[in-house]
């Protein structure tokens, strides 16, 4: 069966364990028979019946293929080898009117479908221009529509997702990581190529005007054959290939009433958890890089159905999956569709895939993830919702069950971040053992920049709500993952960003003032290295100042514990003086100014003496 970010899935998403259609009929189990040079016979057989254009000779022989062709992947090879696409194809031409040349022509091309080399073979040789013709040509015949959508959702479908930029697109253990999110490109799952996409124009031979295309013949076998489950089930699976990274298609679909007929089958199939898998796919290609098509497909009952057909299939992988990640494309930079899915009971409902499948499914952690982190998205409502909607306990469960997956890794720490509004939902996290699970993760993947820029944002929500929690972050060497991070991407402004941030959280116990000490040449090069950027500056320009003035909790951490050592606030003012911190400070308030609030903290800073405890 076929399975398939967004702009934000695209480098780094996934692995989105798509697969080829499945077959409209059982295949054969592989049998010793069968040789290259029976299936020369064959495919020699069927030439010369065309030659003479017997029929019945035709479609005996194109059986004899077919069956063939079910025997194993080397049988499919050999036959591409032998010339029988050529063959198979002409025979579809020369017999258009024949509904069982028809169905076996289809069927094998449906079979023999199974490599990027074999499509464009088909392509090549008139396949789909062949199979469209016949689906025109026998509107009314079921079997001909299921076979003609199967083998239009086959050619237009191809996978690279082993390769996004030479790395799992997931980001498994030992390769790196991505720094996307979901969507702008899943740059991996189906892509219909311009050699095997159904939906292009196609013109016709003696013709100058362009046939409709394949999308067309795939609306017109759903509008027509409602009542058949398979015909739905492969007309919504090559609707999303058609669509899926491609917005003019995905337009085009929508302009051709393909969100309705999506709609139509999902109401009509409410129990197959096929057809429920795959109009989520087709939905989730039709608004991925539009947004009015976004806004056409949320009005639709669309969220309504989804969380309704999620409910219902609540121990279907694929349908939690997909269904997951329609509504958080659907929910993408949209308050309004955030609320609606949000007051649908939306956010339950990913909690509740989370849970159904938390040991064996990667995938349906990763999208419900990211479905929450596109409700949230600048909207306090739904964080509040998911802070008392008991969120926590499943992010932190699937990033201890998938240590390997980055995807889950970051997403986990920002959902993390966001949950911390208050200091009550800040305990709910540190319940759950969110700290210890986003500092394993810090740990275990330092190289991938999006990990450590999420952890470091969780550790500064989480370092921020209350002192316990901070004191709590640096007994657990979080301040040396922070600094870890900084040094290991130091070009990269989300990580220094967010490591800034977090340090400004990490001064209670003097294990953290002696670990950012060791750290001042590293605060002034991030800020050295991004001058326009206000965060880094700002964050930067506050770490210098508390470093430099001293921490009065720092310092009340030292007097309790019966320490008798001078104040360490000379020492940090000489250690910033000769890093040159003085410079890097002049220099933000130049380029940044009170805009960013990096001039805030020098307002009425506390006295010098009242930071020092006495020797």
């Amino acid at each position: 069966m076929v399975q398939h970010e967004d702009a934000d899935i695209s480098k780094d998403f996934l692995k989105l364990s798509t697969l080829s259609p499945k077959s409209p009929r059982p295949s054969s189990p592989s049998r010793a028979s069968g040789s290259v040079d029976a299936i020369s016979a064959v495919i020699g057989t069927l030439a010369s019946s065309r030659a003479s254009k017997n029929a019945v000779h035709i479609l005996n022989t194109a059986h004899q293929l077919s069956r063939l062709s079910d025997r194993s992947l080397q049988h499919k090879a050999d036959i591409a080898i032998q010339g029988g696409i050529g063959e198979v194809i002409a025979a579809m031409q020369e017999l258009q009117t024949d509904v069982d040349m028809q169905r076996e022509g289809c069927y094998i091309l449906v079979s023999l479908s199974m490599g990027a080399d074999i499509k464009q073979q088909i392509a090549k040789d008139g396949g789909v221009q062949a199979i469209i013709a016949g689906m025109r040509t026998h509107r009314h015949d079921s079997k001909v529509q299921e076979y003609g959508c199967c083998a239009l959702a086959k050619l237009s479908y191809s996978c690279d997702c082993n390769q996004v930029g030479g790395a799992h697109p997931w980001g498994k253990a030992g390769e790196r990581g991505g720094n996307a999110d979901v969507g702008e490109g899943v740059r991996c799952g189906v892509q219909a190529s311009s050699a095997v996409s159904m939906n292009a124009d196609v013109a016709q031979e003696g013709s100058s005007r362009p046939d409709l295309g394949g999308v067309e013949a795939v609306a017109q076998a759903m509008h027509d054959h409602l009542e058949e489950v398979d015909v739905q089930d492969y007309g919504c699976n090559a609707l999303g290939n058609a669509a899926f990274n491609h917005e003019a298609n995905a337009q085009r679909l929508a302009a051709a009433g393909c969100v309705e007929l999506v709609m139509a089958a999902m109401k009509k199939w409410r129990r197959s958890a096929s057809v429920q898998h795959y109009a989520c796919w087709a939905l989730i290609a039709m608004c991925m890089h539009s947004t009015h098509n976004q806004g056409l497909i949320a009005g639709a009952g669309t969220i309504e159905a989804i969380i309704q057909s999620m409910e219902m299939h609540l121990g279907v992988a694929a349908v939690q999956q997909y269904g997951s990640w329609v509504l958080g494309q659907l929910a993408k930079g949209s308050q309004s569709i955030q609320l609606r899915i949000a007051t649908r009971d939306g956010v339950e409902v990913l909690v509740a895939a989370m849970t159904a499948h938390a040991q064996d499914s990667p995938e349906v952690q990763f999208y419900a993830m990211w479905a929450l982190l596109q409700l949230a998205e600048s909207n306090h409502e739904n964080q509040a919702l998911m802070a008392g909607a008991s969120v926590a306990g499943p992010v932190v469960h699937a990033m201890k069950t998938f240590p390997e997956w980055g995807g889950i890794q970051s997403r986990g720490a920002k959902l993390l971040a966001i949950l911390v509004i208050d200091s009550s939902s800040a305990q709910q996290v540190q319940a759950a053992g969110g700290v210890d699970a986003v500092l394993v993760a810090m740990h275990q993947r330092e190289r991938e920049a999006e990990v450590q820029a999420a952890g470091c944002e969780m550790l500064a929500s989480q370092g921020g709500a209350e002192e316990q929690f901070e004191r709590h972050i640096v007994r657990q060497g979080g301040a040396g993952f922070v600094a870890a991070a900084l040094r290991a991407h130091p070009t990269n402004p989300e990580v220094q960003h967010a490591g800034l941030k977090a340090m400004t959280c990490l001064v209670a116990t003097e294990e953290g003032v002696e670990t950012l000490l060791r750290m001042v040449p590293n605060i002034i090069a991030a800020m050295e290295g991004s001058v326009q950027h206000g965060g880094v500056q700002k964050y930067g320009a506050v770490v210098l100042g508390q470093l430099a003035q001293g921490s009065r909790r720092a310092q009340m951490e030292i007097a309790e514990s019966g320490m008798t050592s001078p104040c360490s606030e000379p020492r940090a003012q000489m250690e910033i003086a000769e890093s040159g911190g003085l410079k890097v400070l002049v220099t933000a308030l130049m380029e940044c100014g009170e805009s960013e609030g990096v001039a805030q903290e020098r307002h009425s800073p506390p006295p010098v003496s009242a930071m020092c405890p006495p020797v």
